[in-house]
């Protein structure tokens, strides 16, 4: 699950979004996960620390089987949690996150895209 959060100090504005999580469309992303962040209304990801205003995205990665306030369901073709602790502890395990960025180059009236790789044990 992933959420956008927004926080401005200065003006005591505060929210959250829910962002979609959807299978990646793109096939150099086939196997990931992306968020359609597009439906987030028009919300960048920025930090500035002069006015004290900073958003982020969020994620909460769940087993198959948890529930909380968030997670309320469990889908029909979860796995054994000794299945899925057998994956999570695994010598291979990983989390990886490709963050793609995109910037409108006007000398060429292009679009330069970009990933930032990430991964974490």
């Amino acid at each position: 699950m992933a959420y956008y959060f927004y926080h401005d100090e200065s003006n005591r504005i505060y929210f959250q979004n829910s962002l979609e999580v959807i299978q990646c469309n793109d096939p150099s992303l086939k196997g990931y996960n992306c968020i359609q962040y597009s439906n987030n209304n028009n919300n960048t990801l920025l930090i500035d620390t002069n006015n004290k205003v900073t958003s982020s995205v969020y994620f909460r990665i769940y087993g198959c089987n948890d529930i909380d306030i968030f997670k309320t369901t469990i889908p029909d073709n979860c796995a054994s949690q000794s299945e899925i602790d057998d994956v999570v502890n695994g010598i291979d395990a990983r989390l990886k996150i490709k963050m793609k960025t995109q910037q409108y180059i006007t000398t060429s009236k292009s679009i330069q895209t970009n990933y930032r790789n990430t991964r974490h044990k």
